[in-house]
């Protein structure tokens, strides 16, 4: 019933993000005793807004101990991933399409260090129509999703050590080998 509905809908939820898709679940499916089966003549459950779903998330960010905790649980060659995905708010494709050459680590006429790194590429798994041979996803490289992707950013000072020990300790070799 109506009644039935909204007082389901009212009820506090333990998981909000199932509500929405339960919701949508059981109107389909009287939509159909309404439309196909004709069993019912008129949709008992209507709510207006009670199919959608909320895209806000509430995100925390971590705090540097939090940060500090992750790094260091991180395998060595995987932690400078982490520190420039926080740092540098580098995504997950673009740094894992990161070359050696695409790192410049130098320093300015005061001798003061810089590091900057190059970003223009990303590898992103994309959908295949090869179901058949268990396929169904394939890597691909390319640039990143928009213009704005292709840009240089700045290392912090603090990182640049670890960037320096990463390149001797845990990148492929050559101009082109991968950071991780």
């Amino acid at each position: 019933t109506r009644a039935a509905s909204r007082s389901w809908h009212r009820q506090p939820d333990p998981s909000p993000s199932l509500k929405a898709p339960v919701y949508t679940t059981l109107r389909t499916l009287l939509n159909t005793t309404v439309t196909d089966a004709d069993l019912l003549d008129k949709h008992p459950a209507y709510l207006r807004g009670a199919g959608v779903r909320s895209s806000r998330r509430q995100v925390k960010p971590a705090s540097l101990d939090e940060l500090a905790i992750m790094v260091a649980a991180m395998p060595e060659r995987r932690r400078l991933l982490l520190l420039l995905a926080t740092w540098c708010a580098l995504r997950s494709g673009e740094l894992r399409e990161l070359r050696r050459a695409d790192v410049v680590l130098g320093r300015d006429e005061a001798g003061e260090p810089f590091g900057w790194v190059h970003v223009r590429r990303a590898v992103v798994r994309a959908s295949t129509a090869e179901a058949a041979s268990g396929t169904r996803t394939a890597v691909h490289v390319g640039p990143p999703k928009t213009d704005a992707g292709i840009r240089t950013v700045s290392i912090p000072d603090v990182l640049l050590p670890t960037v320096r020990e990463h390149l001797l300790q845990h990148a492929s070799p050559g101009e082109n080998g991968l950071l991780f």
